[in-house]
């Protein structure tokens, strides 16, 4: 029941009398936004190897610039970001034992999934 009217004249859903309820528009409108939100977000995903040998890393740290989305490879040096702003981005791959790696100019698309794969280079002995 409608809290502003008498239950035959507020109407939620389907009935005789088919007057609005002040809760309605607010209800549609809180629709649109989340559809709204939801559509305005992409998603990365890809692989980290070494750059060498061709090996999947696991452990790799992978993260947007500005974005606060943080991913980690999983045992198969997968790694997924979902809920990633539309729009340019660069990322960052980071593990120990390996260069740190830029990817710029990753274009996130709302409502596509971008794949984006890193080759991470050893880093070098200190001399």
């Amino acid at each position: 029941m409608c809290p502003w009217k008498s239950r035959r004249t507020c109407v939620v859903g389907m009935s005789r009398g088919m007057h609005s309820c002040p809760l309605r528009p607010a209800l549609l409108l809180l629709l649109y936004a989340i559809a709204t939100c939801a559509a305005e977000t992409g998603t990365i995903q890809g692989r980290v190897v070494d750059r060498e040998t061709g090996k999947r890393i696991p452990g790799v740290v992978v993260a947007i610039d500005g974005v606060g989305v943080v991913a980690a490879t999983d045992t198969q040096g997968f790694y997924r970001m979902s809920s990633v702003p539309a729009g340019p981005r660069r990322l960052f791959a980071s593990c120990f034992g390996y260069r740190d790696l830029v990817q710029v100019g990753a274009l996130v698309i709302a409502g596509q999934t971008l794949l984006v794969d890193f080759a991470l280079a050893i880093t070098s002995a200190p001399t």
